[in-house]
This record gives structure tokens, C-alpha cells and sequence, in this order.
């Protein structure tokens, strides 16, 4: 089982090996030995989705924690995209979140939680009290505090911010908000939206991902935290938090498959749902290649109703290609995409993947987050 020590050892294994690729990643070109070990890395990761996925289902979080912000979007994907052989996945391309409510959206997930990924009662109790009542109405600009690291330790972690702290958060709100009745948390959205206009761009860019995280397998997670971000693209008060949200999803999109089930739900609702108005929606000229993404995207779903093959040949056709490429946070830039792969359904990938028996290893996919300070970063 994921939980017994069979998982507990696969999870050390990966972790030690994410950690050891994250400061490698940070190079321009990886060495030919980091490159291999990244290829072998992938295909352990597809052999867990296909034969023990109750090993990344369960562990998630902290190996997610281990893949660092601006390391291997693929890793992350592969990981998330797990789900427990007695899930039956409905096909993402056509599924309706309010009008095809399945029993798995009701079934918390059962997740392996160590100390990091635990909220301190202190903050917790007082988060439990905002849900109530919306009281402290400081709240939001406190944890904002709370989450800043002080110089010395931000330059440890390379990030401004608790990242341990913030996901831990994120998973306790969520975790409190969720109800059977319905996705919608009136007074958890709220401190989601104080709370992003207290953070400045990177920490931001890290609470939409840590949101993003959860989008996995149909369960009440992924159903809560798919209807927070799209409430949060409808309620936020400026383009710029569409933006952002719209990034946050597209970069896990555009990458080789498998994806994430709840990632594709929440993508194809964002785009087609006339409630988010997203092809009405105008990106800034300063990322011409996230706002060419998002036009062509818009170009198929305009007045048509696409079908399943169109929009899985639209996300594969987006693949980043063999290239190592980073965002330039100093100038806002996107690595250039183009068309690797032909596959469309993701346990197609993941059957395809499998049955490569040894290196070169696959193309990688890297996208750096916005830059750790509060003047740089990218905008969106």
C-alpha cells in the first residue's frame, strides 16, 4: 500500500533525488549525468502512476514541496496526475462540474501528512475563527506577515516566502471550507482574496500554485480548490489576478501529458463557461507568447462547441520542446512552444512512456515562477 513503508521508501528516494536535481535546474544547461538521472527520474515517476499510484496520491504534498518552485513543471504534473486505481477518471474534455456531480467529489483524500505540512494551532485557530465570522478582519495582512522569511533564511530557501507555511495553509483552509452541500465558502474566498492582495508577486504566483497543487483525481480537494480558482478569476478585482491565475494553469498545461485530471477540468471550464468571459479577456502585450497561447486556445473555443479530440489535439500540439528554457524574470519572457507530440489522451502517454526501456531522457520542460523579490517577477 502507499502508506506502508514500501511508499515511505519510494517518497525518500524521490525526495533525495528532487533535491538533489532543484539547484541544477537553476543552471542554463543541465550535465549530461543531471540529464540522465532527470530521464530515469521521470520514468520511476510514470512507472508509480501506472503500477503503485497510491504512493503519489498519498504523498503529494510533501513531494510536491520537494520539486522546487522554479524546477521541473513535468515532475510536478506526473506526480499530481496519480490516481487510485478504484477511481474511475470521467473524460476531463466534456465534464461538466456543475451539472455532472460525481460521489467522488464528497470523499476527502486520503493524504500522508508530516510536521511541515501541519498548520500551528496558533494560526490555525485563528483562521477557524475568520471562517466563522470574518473575524480578526486583520487576519489577512497578519498571515501575510507571518509568511515573510527574514533575510537570512529567505536566502537559504531562495524564496521570500514560508513555502512550508504557505502550503500548510492553503491545505487547512481548504480542508475546513469544503462542504458536501456545496464547493462555495463565502468567508474562505474572501481571505483567499485579502490574503493575494496583501502578498506581493511571488508570493502570490506561490499561493495560486499551492492552490493548483490539489487539482489531482476527482475528490472533494479537487472539487473545492477547482471552484475557488475559477471564483477567485470571477471575483478578482483587477486583470492582473485573472493573469496570474490564467499562467498558474497554463504552464502545467503546456507541458508533454499526463496532466492532471482536475487541472484539465478546471482549464477546459475556464476556457468554455461563459461566466469567466476568459475569451473576452485581453493579456498584456509584455508576454506575447502566454497571450498567443491563450488567442489561439480562444480561436478554437469561439461560438464552436469542441469536442474531446480537438481540445486534447490543441494541449498536445502546445508541448514545450527539447530545450532547457527558463522565464527571464528580469524581462518577463516565456520560453518559446512548439509541437513535440501527437498525443492527446494522457494513459496514452503514460503507456507510450513505459515502454521506453533506456535514456536519452525525455524532453524537458521548465518554467521558472516570477522572480523572489517584490519588484521583479513576471506580470501578467
Amino acid at each position: 500500500g502507499g502508506g506502508g513503508g514500501g511508499g515511505g521508501l519510494y517518497f525518500s528516494l524521490l525526495t533525495a533525488i528532487f533535491r538533489f536535481l532543484n539547484p541544477r535546474f537553476r543552471q542554463m544547461e543541465l550535465a549530461e549525468s543531471a540529464k540522465h538521472l532527470y530521464g530515469n527520474t521521470e520514468h520511476l515517476l510514470v512507472m508509480l502512476v501506472r503500477d503503485f499510484p497510491d504512493v503519489l496520491c498519498e504523498y503529494y504534498m510533501p513531494l510536491c514541496e520537494a520539486i522546487a518552485s522554479n524546477s521541473s513543471i513535468r515532475l510536478r504534473n506526473l506526480v499530481l496526475s496519480a490516481c487510485p486505481k478504484t477511481v474511475q477518471l470521467p473524460d476531463p474534455f466534456s465534464f461538466n462540474l456543475k451539472m455532472n456531480p460525481i460521489p467522488e467529489f464528497q470523499i476527502p483524500p486520503r493524504i500522508v501528512v508530516g510536521s511541515t505540512q501541519r498548520l500551528p494551532d496558533i494560526i490555525g485557530s485563528k483562521v477557524l475563527e475568520y471562517l466563522a465570522c470574518r473575524q480578526p478582519t486583520i487576519l489577512p495582512e497578519e498571515l501575510a506577515k507571518v509568511l515573510v522569511l527574514n533575510p537570512m533564511d529567505a536566502k537559504v530557501q531562495g524564496s521570500n516566502y514560508n513555502i512550508l507555511l504557505l502550503n500548510a495553509l492553503i491545505l487547512f483552509i481548504g480542508d475546513q471550507a469544503k462542504s458536501p452541500s456545496s464547493p462555495y465558502h463565502a468567508s474562505a474566498q474572501d481571505l483567499f482574496l485579502k490574503l493575494i492582495k496583501e502578498l506581493n508577486e511571488e508570493g502570490c504566483y506561490l499561493m495560486l500554485n499551492a492552490m493548483a497543487n490539489h487539482l489531482r483525481y476527482p475528490n472533494a480537494h479537487t472539487y473545492y480548490f477547482s471552484y475557488s480558482l475559477l471564483n477567485l478569476f470571477t471575483e478578482a478585482p483587477t486583470g492582473i489576478l485573472k493573469g496570474r491565475i490564467t499562467h498558474v494553469l497554463l504552464e502545467r498545461l503546456f507541458v508533454s501529458p499526463p496532466h492532471p485530471w482536475g487541472l484539465l477540468v478546471t482549464s477546459v471550464e475556464l476556457a468554455k463557461n461563459k461566466r469567466y468571459n476568459f475569451l473576452a479577456h485581453k493579456f498584456p502585450k509584455d508576454i506575447p507568447d502566454v497571450e498567443n497561447l491563450c488567442d489561439r486556445l480562444s480561436q478554437m473555443l469561439r461560438g464552436i462547441a469542441l469536442g474531446h479530440d480537438e481540445i486534447a489535439a490543441f494541449i498536445s500540439a502546445q508541448n514545450v520542446g527539447e530545450n532547457i528554457s527558463h522565464i527571464d524574470a528580469s524581462t518577463a519572457t516565456v520560453p518559446s512552444m512548439n509541437s513535440t507530440s501527437t498525443t492527446a489522451n494522457p494513459s496514452t502517454a503514460i503507456a507510450t512512456a513505459t515502454t521506453i526501456t533506456a535514456p536519452p531522457p525525455p524532453p524537458l520542460s521548465l518554467l521558472s515562477p516570477p522572480a523572489n523579490n517584490s519588484e521583479g517577477g513576471i506580470r501578467l
